[in-house]
């Protein structure tokens, strides 16, 4: 039992040794953080407007199909490309039943236009007001060249984080040669 546990222990010892550490690691050497931050202001060229027709909006039931039809009349007057721009993103219909009135389906649509200007979503907006379609909003907007504009931010922050980086060192070197320390190594700022 005795000789089992001298082995054991002498293993131990051993591989215990054997992964110690031998000099500093980057942990253990002095080091310092810097952070660059970047802002940045677009205007955006990707406008999403949710246009949503309903035939029970109105008193009078505009059945969807002469609500769509004025829709797309009107973005025709604006230039807008239908095929491209205008999709339909839902369409549905529920069956009503009435006790001393007509029975009927009531339909609803919903479309997404994308507009490319702040301009023409106004324009938009008001042509739809005019035609009496009572729901409609902007769902998201985004930049044709997003990862672009987020590439270029991203250097920015580095180019100021590295520049203050090489501020830090200058200053750190100064410091140490006033107080007679010992001048760190500024390998991979300067």
């Amino acid at each position: 039992m005795k000789i089992i546990f001298k082995l054991f222990t002498l293993f131990f010892l051993t591989y215990s040794l054997g992964t110690a550490q031998n000099g500093k690691n980057f942990i253990d050497q002095p080091y310092m953080e810097v952070t660059g931050k970047s802002k940045m202001e677009i205007i955006p060229d990707e406008i999403y407007v949710r246009i949503e027709l309903n035939e029970n909006d109105k008193k009078g039931r505009v059945s969807i199909e002469k609500q769509e039809n004025k829709m797309i009349n009107k973005l025709k007057k604006l230039n807008i490309d239908l095929n491209e721009d205008l999709s339909v993103i839902s369409f549905s219909g529920y069956y009503k039943r009435k006790f001393l009135a007509e029975n009927g389906i009531t339909k609803r649509k919903s479309y997404q236009l994308v507009v490319h200007s702040g301009k023409m979503l106004g324009e938009v907006f008001q042509s739809l007001d005019e035609i009496d379609i009572s729901s409609f909003y902007i769902m998201r907007t985004s930049h044709s060249n997003i990862e672009e504009l987020k590439e270029k931010n991203k250097v920015d922050a580095l180019t100021k984080a590295k520049k203050k980086a090489a501020a830090f060192a200058v200053a750190l070197k100064r410091a140490c040669a006033v107080s007679g320390d010992e001048v760190p190594s500024t390998k991979g700022i300067l």
